[in-house]
């Protein structure tokens, strides 16, 4: 049986000051210098530093938005859209409108991406 059309994560990044969420095409060259791109198989939201919160589409592009502490990921397949809420309050992040199809077999990306000890959490989702 294929992927569900639809996936949704939440992930806590409070406190964090470097991290990369979003999916990435199981193909995709996970080793070396990344380059986070749909063209090269990522479609991710990325913080620097603790205030620079950017959508590495394949021109990287800064969002001028609050830095959440927990971040909505939804996948849909159909629409071949990825999108990025601020879990608690349900605003809009960032929606990528040229997302992976279903024919893509594609993985969560989840990265503290300096190497933080502390954890990024990936939350239960509860039903409301």
């Amino acid at each position: 049986m294929g992927s569900p059309l639809k996936t949704y994560w939440e992930v806590n990044v409070k406190e964090k000051d470097d991290w990369v969420l979003g999916v990435a095409k199981a193909t995709a060259n996970r080793k070396g210098p990344l380059a986070f791109s749909p063209s090269n198989g990522f479609w991710v939201i990325r913080l620097s530093n603790g205030q620079r919160l950017k959508a590495m589409e394949d021109k990287e592009r800064v969002l001028d938005k609050g830095i959440p502490d927990k971040v909505g990921i939804y996948l849909d397949y159909q629409e071949r859209k990825v999108t990025f809420f601020s879990a608690e309050e349900g605003s809009l992040i960032y929606s990528f409108t040229n997302g992976p199809s279903y024919q893509h077999d594609v993985r969560p990306l989840f990265s503290p991406w300096n190497n933080d000890a502390d954890p990024i959490t990936i939350l239960p989702i509860t039903a409301t």
